[in-house]
């Protein structure tokens, strides 16, 4: 997940299944410039579509990814 910061920022990101329940969170802190977080689902987490909803600094954006474990 990239992120885009102009100074150092709190981060959390947020993991959704389907049915609203967080399934995991990271919490990081940017610095300025182009940041990447790696996600690796845990075993538990099946395929299927998930919401990411991130916070960083004062801004809240959301994205949906669907997860394959067994292409």
């Amino acid at each position: 997940i990239r992120l885009y910061s102009t100074n150092e920022n709190e981060v959390t990101l947020l993991f959704y299944d389907m049915t609203g329940r967080i399934i995991d969170e990271i919490k990081s802190t940017t610095v300025n410039g182009e940041y990447e977080l790696i996600w690796k689902p845990k075993d538990s987490v099946q395929d299927g579509v998930y919401l990411i909803r991130g916070i960083v600094g004062h801004t809240v954006f959301s994205q949906l990814i669907f997860i394959e474990k067994n292409p």
